[in-house]
């Protein structure tokens, strides 16, 4: 069988997920030399040639590449290589991938986090909204956003959705709302979106790594490594039920990634856990429904659409196609079944003592995660940070509102 998904660079860097962590070469060297995981131990694999072997059977100063050539030399994609010199490893050099391990079940926030810009193959970023590549028409989607000017928007890469102040951009199709008056729309673009090729062409890899750099200090997503909607879809390739309606496109633009137990996911930034979906549930809603309060959630979707569903809420409108749960349980949607909050199952002392562990945790400070929290923020009501971070702030880390006034608070 030949594995043609794996032709791009991209695609077979995605299969060293669960890469093991002590290994005689490194994913970027197998990866050009065109080998792809398969999942078992040390072993890889040629996309083109199936020639299959363990990487750890090759002895330095051998190579992978001229281990290829060596075991398999009418292997087209060898041939190529050779063929072609201007392959090479140009594009690694200079967009290096990240080669420390990245494993599903260890994903937490000391993963490394730096925010130098990884590789995006420009060639397979097909545009969003192709309708919109032109600046002008761009301009011209503009009707009553008050808080930006259209033309500063525009040449971002933004065009008017028609929804509240809702944008997104024609190439990478990230959706941003909540815009205030001193925000840049370049560098919200950089923020949310760092691997958008239009936003790399006209502002440059040093431009991103800067503001990527800028926002690291206050945006602490639970699991780091799946910010981005590419990694988070990986999560859920071959393993997501195909009998469940919500599918992984929707959930990860919801901001959720697969665990790899039954239908539970998470969300990447709050670690909010849903699971046990019902047909005509929709993510963004079950997400704003139990976990409001969320940079992610709000910046993407906006306060007045939180607002609307904790309405719908309070009011009892339900989904006309989501099924009632069972009697014995309170009458709401199937996903308040939050994962999280399942304390009844965790009996054995391990997971007790990490309830303990993370409970501590959330008394740290989100910014410096070193000392204890003290500092509430008027008007949000948001007491999140120490004393020495707030001083730092002029808008509230949490949701985004900007800081009238600091108080500082101590636990009786």
């Amino acid at each position: 069988m030949r594995l043609l998904q794996y032709s791009s660079p991209l695609e077979r860097q995605a299969s060293y997920i669960n890469w093991p962590v002590h290994s005689r070469f490194s994913r970027n060297q197998l990866v050009q030399a065109g080998f792809t995981y398969t999942g078992t131990e040390h072993i890889v694999r040629c996309f083109t040639c199936d020639y299959t072997a363990s990487a750890n059977s090759w002895i330095p100063p051998e190579n992978p590449s001229e281990a290829h050539a060596r075991c398999s030399p009418e292997c087209s994609f060898v041939l190529g290589i050779k063929m072609c010199p201007t392959f090479n490893t140009s594009w690694i050099n200079k967009y290096s991938f990240t080669d420390s391990p990245i494993h599903t079940d260890s994903i937490v926030p000391v993963t490394d986090t730096s925010p130098t810009y990884r590789f995006t193959d420009e060639s397979l970023q097909r545009l969003q909204y192709p309708q919109f590549e032109n600046v002008m028409s761009r301009i011209q989607s503009y009707t009553n956003v008050s808080k930006q000017r259209p033309k500063l928007l525009a040449e971002a890469g933004y065009f008017y959705t028609g929804e509240a102040d809702i944008v997104r951009c024609f190439c990478c199709g990230i959706g941003l709302a909540e815009w205030n008056h001193q925000d840049e729309p370049w560098v919200q673009h950089a923020k949310h979106s760092f691997k958008c090729s239009f936003l790399i062409r006209e502002k440059g890899v040093d431009y991103v790594n800067d503001q990527q750099t800028r926002w690291k200090k206050i945006y602490n997503p639970k699991h780091p490594a799946l910010e981005d909607k590419d990694s988070r879809l990986k999560t859920f390739a071959g393993v997501w039920r195909t009998d469940i309606e919500q599918t992984p496109e929707i959930l990860v633009d919801a901001g959720f990634f697969y665990t790899g137990e039954e239908d539970v996911v998470r969300c990447h930034y709050c670690d909010g856990g849903l699971r046990h979906w019902d047909p005509g549930e929709i993510p963004w809603e079950e997400h704003a429904r139990w976990f409001p309060f969320w940079i992610f959630l709000i910046k993407m979707k906006g306060r007045e659409y939180i607002e609307d569903i904790k309405r719908k809420t309070e009011e009892g409108q339900r989904p006309e196609s989501t099924v009632s749960t069972v009697s014995q349980l309170p009458c709401l949607p199937a996903a308040h079944r939050i994962y999280l909050k399942e304390v009844e199952e965790e009996k054995d002392l391990q997971k007790i003592k990490e309830t303990n562990r993370q409970l501590k945790e959330k008394m740290k400070c989100i910014r410096c995660r070193t000392n204890d929290i003290c500092m509430l923020f008027v008007n949000c009501g948001h007491r999140k940070t120490c004393e020495e971070c707030a001083d730092l702030m002029d808008f509230c880390p949490f949701c985004d509102t900007r800081i009238k006034k600091r108080l500082k608070t101590f636990l009786s």
